[in-house]
């Protein structure tokens, strides 16, 4: 039947508990009570006005509290650790975990934070990371009456432009990059920011970067950016704790020159200029600036004037590059900062104006006096050109009879973005895969040619492999 007791608010559950026992005169000492409304047990060292006054303190809800009496048997143990610290907490197995976090007012867990249940086997504790797996109730993590939950840091690393990113539960912010690199990740190379491109020191600590997001980067993707800045006016001062000296930072290739601004701190009315006659674009990456890999350092100048024409240049596949430059820069030169941008060899490459060639000597303002916008095609001057295989990917490069294959092995090598030991591979023929002895010209081969080749035209094949 029922039974109704007026009780002081300084009870406490324990002493509600003994008075229960003499009321039902029954053995309930396998049971505990469980608040409905908070989805947590009852401290029973708590007193009744506490709980009352936690439910009275959320005016949007019922002010009723809702105490149930549960057995032992549905009730399992959670320990979490998070950081350096420790929580435990008794709960019901059917509590589902996200509302167990919450209880514990653990407010740090976003899309960022992962839930590692602790395994005895290495490498094989399972993850829980989509907003699903929080729904489940806790106890359906184990079977056991305990489990051990870690709280960590997730961070995803991936290879740019590969859509394939490493996902790497850390238990402690307070690593350094160089840790995560050689002891989590276990390979060498540089983090970076997935937004900004910022390369991480090796000693930065996780817990003082806001991202958990970045790219993998090996050496070559990386390069050493210099601007020099004059003494006596000091146009920007950088501040940075490395050993690199302030007008130099190593930077991603993949770096775009808006993004190098930011991170050199470059005022808005100032200009980096490139081999002191050009202002890239600030869509530009640093890879463009680049002529060859075994350069790895870009050196800036600043000034207060942008050069006043703009030149646009498309290659042959309709691809884009833009720069400022000076009125008296000649079409010669034009070409070859052209070249450099499409990364192409300029002895083969010339400048033409709506399809019309034009004297390599003059200069933007001896074509069009009173304009400061110029638009030109990028053409191919070369009637030999290569086909160069590699994995699955083929290139074309156009060259001359007396260019050496060598040079043609080379330029494909850095094309194809391959980073082992050049003395791995070799240029071998497509038809009977015969290895080509690199020291030779390119017109030792015509025995070679592919059959669409004529008296002008040319065109070889060949396989790196």
């Amino acid at each position: 039947g029922e039974h109704s007791k007026l009780l002081l608010p300084s009870t406490k559950w324990q002493q509600f508990n003994e008075l229960l026992k003499l009321t039902l005169q029954a053995d309930i000492t396998n049971y505990r009570f469980w608040n409905r409304n908070q989805k947590c047990l009852v401290e029973m060292n708590n007193t009744l006005l506490s709980t009352s006054n936690y439910q009275a303190e959320r005016k949007d809800e019922d002010s009723t509290v809702y105490i149930d009496a549960i057995n032992f048997e549905d009730v399992i143990k959670v320990n979490f650790e998070y950081e350096s610290n420790f929580y435990s907490i008794d709960t019901l197995k059917t509590i589902r975990i996200c509302d167990l976090l919450k209880n514990l007012e653990i407010q740090t867990l976003t899309d960022n934070y992962v839930l590692v249940l602790n395994s005895h086997e290495e490498n094989k504790e399972p993850l829980l990371q989509l907003q699903a797996d929080f729904q489940q109730p806790v106890g359906s993590l184990t079977s056991d009456k305990q489990v051990n939950i870690r709280i960590s840091t997730l961070i995803t690393v991936e290879r740019y432009g590969e859509n394939n990113p490493m996902l790497i539960p850390i238990s402690s912010r307070n690593v350094t990059t160089k840790h995560i690199l050689h002891s989590v990740i276990k390979i060498d190379g540089y983090l970076a920011s997935l937004t900004t491109m910022t390369i991480l020191d090796d000693n930065q600590l996780l817990s003082f970067v806001k991202e958990t997001k970045f790219y993998l980067l090996k050496e070559r993707e990386t390069c050493l950016v210099t601007i020099n800045t004059p003494k006596i006016e000091q146009l920007i001062v950088i501040n940075d704790d490395n050993d690199q000296t302030d007008g130099e930072k190593r930077c991603s290739i993949y770096s775009t020159i808006t993004q190098i601004r930011t991170l050199f701190a470059v005022p808005a009315e100032q200009f980096l200029v490139h081999s002191n006659d050009f202002i890239p674009s600030n869509e530009l990456q640093l890879s463009s600036l680049l002529p060859s890999p075994d350069v790895r350092i870009i050196a800036f100048s600043l000034t207060y004037e942008n050069l006043p024409i703009t030149i646009r240049i498309r290659d042959k596949n309709q691809c884009l590059v833009m720069f400022n430059c000076s009125k008296f820069t000649t079409i010669k030169r034009l070409c070859e900062i052209g070249c450099l941008l499409f990364k192409q060899n300029s002895e083969f490459y010339q400048l033409l104006v709506d399809d019309s060639n034009i004297d390599e000597t003059l200069t933007a303002e001896d074509i069009y006096d009173n304009f400061n916008e110029f638009i030109f095609q990028l053409s191919c001057t070369a009637n030999i050109n290569c086909y160069i295989e590699y994995e699955t990917r083929t290139i074309e490069l156009p060259c001359s009879l007396k260019t050496l294959t060598k040079d043609v092995f080379l330029s494909a090598l850095q094309k194809f973005e391959v980073d082992d030991d050049k003395q791995n591979y070799g240029l071998y023929t497509i038809d009977d895969d015969v290895q080509i002895d690199l020291d030779n010209p390119i017109e030792d081969y015509l025995d070679i040619l592919i059959e669409n080749s004529d008296a002008v035209n040319k065109t070889f094949r060949f396989r790196i492999k």
